[in-house]
């Protein structure tokens, strides 16, 4: 599971660190000064993101896979003004709620595709990246 550390913020990183080095949730949270409850909600994070980069790279699932899939330009900015739309709900599913969390801890794996994917097509289509997402 330490090869998957990069799908984590540094704090949950931390959490799931010293959790698998045997310390509780008390002791970890004591370690670090914050709350119980953050710990819990790092460890959940940390597992829901192994299992959604577990099923996306399932071999069964062809995910990986290149496909030929031939787009105009034209064709291309509208499927990268959808994709905004759609990083925009995710942001903002992310950001509700606890304003004082690491929302950047709730953003699911696809969020990371998602902004792989935003940035190639700007490359693509205006030969550089003029717009940085929040999803990274």
């Amino acid at each position: 599971m330490e090869e998957k550390l990069f799908l984590l913020t540094e704090q949950q990183a931390q959490v799931f660190l010293l959790h698998q080095q045997g310390l509780t949730y008390e002791k970890i949270a004591g370690q670090m000064e914050i709350p119980i409850n953050a710990v819990y909600r790092h460890i959940k994070a940390v597992y829901r993101k192994f299992r959604e980069y577990d099923n996306y790279h399932d071999p069964n699932k062809r995910n990986d896979t290149p496909v030929d899939f031939p787009l105009t330009r034209g064709e291309l900015k509208l499927v990268f003004s959808a994709l905004r739309l759609l990083e925009r709900d995710v942001l903002k599913k992310a950001n509700s709620g606890r304003t004082k969390e690491d929302w950047k801890a709730r953003l699911p794996y696809e969020a990371k595709i998602l902004a792989g994917i935003l940035e190639r097509m700007q490359v693509e289509i205006y030969g550089k990246i003029i717009y940085n997402t929040l999803l990274k």
